[in-house]
């Protein structure tokens, strides 16, 4: 299936079983820290494996779908996935993504379901040359987060994204990772 399609459909899914979270007033922004831990492609291009194969360092805003009462946050985050080939080659892939999540309640008290879609530019260096994945690609999240206090919460995402095809547009890329992280809200 079409990755296209397979995110609109995730959207459409998560928007019908979003109404179903009561909707909290809380803190409206937060910054927070996740660890990479990549998967299929992902490790195929960066050659990197295991927990701790990147960072990704975010800032959200968090309010309401507009015209709902559906929880919904924005997120801008700066994604570096670095690597090294066995010839020593160092290899990563880094990108801007812009985020927009839906929260589902899960029926346990501060662990809520998240759903979301997002928008990426990516750059792929190889040693010390650059070159930028041409245009804006999509994304899609899904994952769960655990609100430990009114100021702290802990998340943990699969995040899959397009990226285009090698340089013979034979072979296509949709890296993806599992990504652990924590939240500072205010």
């Amino acid at each position: 299936m079409n990755m296209r399609k397979s995110l609109m459909g995730l959207g459409v899914l998560a928007l019908a079983f979003s109404a179903s979270l009561a909707a909290q007033e809380g803190p409206r922004w937060d910054a927070g820290l996740g660890l990479v831990m990549p998967l299929d492609a992902l490790t195929l291009l960066t050659n990197n494996k295991g927990l701790g194969a990147g960072f990704i360092p975010e800032i959200g805003f968090n309010g309401k779908l507009v015209g709902t009462t559906v929880p919904f946050r924005a997120t801008f985050s700066i994604n570096d996935l670095p690597g090294k080939d066995d010839n020593g080659t160092k290899t990563s892939l880094m990108g801007y993504q812009l985020a927009g999540d839906l929260f589902t309640a899960t029926g346990w008290n501060k662990l809520s379901l998240v759903t979301g879609i997002s928008i990426n530019r990516w750059q792929m260096k190889v040693d010390s040359t650059s070159s930028t994945v041409k245009g804006i690609k999509l994304g899609g999240r899904i994952g769960v987060e655990y609100r430990m206090s009114r100021a702290c919460s802990a998340d943990l995402l699969l995040q899959a994204i397009e990226l285009g095809t090698d340089p013979q547009g034979i072979t296509s890329y949709n890296p993806s990772w599992l990504q652990v992280g924590v939240k500072y809200h205010f």
